[in-house]
């Protein structure tokens, strides 16, 4: 037998680790290659048939496309990097993981177990790699022996997924994965953070003897799959659902009783008790949305159930365990809302949107052109900011934001991921010429993978946010926002995109309506648009002091 023959029936730790992400239900990672990981690229190379490896041009990419995956489908999503510059470049992906709420488990490489940490300059040596990880994951699972690879591995896809689903690292140092392994271990459930049934009850009595019961709704509630138990809620209180830009899909634009957060400006201040679930219910300055309202929160995280909200009422529970038994646990209903009030408030909402012009065009203009249950990945550019509380989202999982951490250039890689993690439908990223010059290399990771992902930019020619900014505080100066681009239509091209111009909404509409079995690049020249800001999120626009 040959050498190369033996090391390939060798079962190494990267074999046992590769076994369990398959026995834990994993069928696809996203990843770049690199030196401290050639043992577990092989084992994956030798899985070929039940695990899908997606290399990436930048560790970034490979995070936002395993938060894509993740927040796309309700399934883990996988990465795996090397240690130091690796993890590094994947730190602003994991960051966008962890604020909303996607499970996501980073396979983080590590030094040998020897010298982690013993600052001997070796390759991609960085001081306390773990407690960086710590920064952007509920938990790092660090294995120092082989015997534990399986069980780290088991434990942190689960933990993913148990309480709040957030993203786990396990890191795994170089020397184990080229060492013997051994076998996989049972998987084991996600761990539901259940109600109790005293606390259910007193926030079910404060919502029924409410006239004016309003329930807040954010990426909790998606995350969950609490989407029928808040619908049920919903249709027994007869409250208003309002949804935050994290928690569009919770509940059917069509469904009588929802709103965006637009809507929620007329509902909120009108309240006598708000349910705020799967959400800390906060404006961008950290200040409550309620305010002096009677609060009930139920949240999953026991860190989001007290300050700075004083609420009535803490119940820790998943969303979907939480809202059932409230619902079941209602008693009779004083609500003195009707389905009248929504529609009249969705109206005006309409209305206050169609007055900003052009840009409320490309915003139907992506709706009209995409299946209801197709996934828009909104951007950090100004039609994605609109698109928070003007495009019409009908199903869980088919809108997906930056979350709080507000990473510039999210938007590509996390599409690509999505359209992975969803072959059956079409996923949309909207980017500015910014934001979309960030994760362009990944364009080539859609093209070699057969990702038929269709990424539209809107040009404006700078960071046209920053740059309205800049010209309404400071006199009219700008420094560093505009920018030099390509003709992005033929860059596309040149990277082996199907690629065109829309000159208009209609075009837009019609480009999205064809099938496409190949990753596309839609280029949309733009002028300035009226600023969105005032009708997204309350402050978010407003001057620095």
């Amino acid at each position: 037998m040959s050498d190369s023959s033996t090391k390939t029936d060798t079962k190494t730790g990267a074999d046992t680790v590769a076994d369990q992400l398959t026995d834990g239900g994993v069928d696809t990672i996203f990843g770049v290659p690199g030196v401290q990981l050639d043992f577990f690229v092989d084992a994956v190379a030798r899985r070929a048939d039940r695990l899908r490896y997606v290399s990436c041009r930048h560790e970034q990419g490979a995070a936002h496309m395993a938060d894509g995956y993740a927040r796309a489908t309700g399934r883990t999503g996988v990465f795996a990097v090397v240690p130091g510059p690796g993890v590094l470049n994947a730190m602003t992906g994991l960051a966008t993981a962890y604020s909303t709420s996607s499970p996501v488990l980073a396979i983080a490489a590590n030094l040998p177990a020897w010298a982690i940490d013993g600052g001997l300059g070796l390759l991609h040596e960085i001081s306390a790699q773990e407690d960086v990880l710590r920064s952007a994951t509920k938990a790092v699972l660090p294995v120092r022996d082989g015997d534990d690879l399986a069980a780290a591995v088991r434990d942190g896809l689960a933990a993913t997924r148990d309480g709040r689903s957030q993203p786990v690292a396990v890191s795994i140092p170089e020397n184990l994965l080229k060492e013997a392994g051994g076998a996989t271990v049972p998987t084991r459930p996600q761990r539901l953070v259940r109600p109790d049934q005293d606390t259910v009850a007193k926030a079910a009595q404060l919502l029924a003897n409410a006239e004016r019961p309003v329930v807040l709704t954010g990426g909790g509630v998606v995350a969950a799959g609490a989407s029928e138990a808040l619908g049920e809620l919903a249709t027994k209180l007869h409250a208003p659902v309002v949804t935050t830009a994290n928690g569009r899909g919770a509940l059917s634009d069509r469904h009588p009783w929802t709103l965006t957060s637009l809507g929620g400006r007329e509902v909120l201040p009108d309240a006598d008790v708000v349910l705020i679930v799967g959400s800390r219910g906060l404006r961008m300055d950290g200040t409550p949305l309620v305010g002096d309202t009677t609060t009930i929160l139920l949240n999953a995280d026991e860190t989001d159930l007290g300050a700075p909200h004083k609420p009535a009422v803490a119940l820790h529970s998943d969303a979907r365990l939480g809202l059932t038994a409230l619902a079941d646990d209602l008693p009779a209903v004083r609500s003195q809302w009707t389905t009248d009030d929504v529609d009249a408030i969705r109206t005006r909402c309409a209305t206050a949107i169609t007055a900003l012009g052009e840009i409320t065009d490309w915003v139907r203009a992506l709706r009209d052109g995409m299946a209801e249950d197709d996934v828009l990945v909104g951007e950090l550019t100004q039609v994605g900011y609109l698109s928070r509380v003007a495009f019409p989202v009908y199903a869980p999982r088919t809108f997906l934001s930056p979350g709080y951490q507000g990473a510039l250039g999210y938007g590509l890689p996390t599409a690509v991921g999505a359209q992975v993690g969803r072959p059956d439908v079409q996923v949309v990223s909207i980017s500015g010429d910014g934001g979309f010059a960030y994760g362009m290399a990944e364009l080539l990771t859609a093209v070699a993978n057969h990702v038929p992902a269709t990424f539209v930019v809107f040009n404006d020619g700078a960071f046209g946010n920053v740059l309205r900014t800049q010209v309404e505080q400071f006199d009219g100066r700008t420094l560093g926002t505009n920018l030099h681009n390509p003709n992005f239509a033929d860059l596309g091209r040149l990277f082996g995109l199907d690629s065109a111009t829309a000159t208009s909404p209609g075009q837009l509409t019609g480009l999205l309506r064809e099938a496409a079995d190949r990753p596309r690049l839609v280029e949309v020249p733009v002028g300035v648009f009226p600023d969105p800001g005032p009708l997204v999120r309350e402050g978010s626009h407003a001057p620095q002091k």
